[in-house]
């Protein structure tokens, strides 16, 4: 069992790096002219970073919830056979 959250957690390190990917891409498309437009750009900024933050961890986290159950069921359907 334990071996099947470590797989679940490696899956999850690799989940946080490519939702934090994700969204500073849909960050540099989507927030940018936002940013260009304000009147206060650095703090508009780190917004907007801390809101990318936020939403990455939380799509990985449900990713990784998902995976974990998936590998757990994966395990104890190895072991019972």
């Amino acid at each position: 069992m334990g071996s099947a959250f470590r797989k679940a957690f490696k899956i999850y390190k690799y989940l946080i790096s490519i939702s934090i990917l994700g969204f500073l891409i849909y960050f540099l498309i989507d927030d940018f002219s936002l940013i260009k437009n304000s009147p206060d750009p650095v703090s508009s900024f780190f917004y907007s970073m801390i809101w990318v933050l936020i939403y990455a961890f939380e799509v990985s986290f449900w990713f990784w919830l998902v995976a974990s159950i998936t590998i757990t069921i994966d395990f104890y359907t190895k072991e019972t056979k």
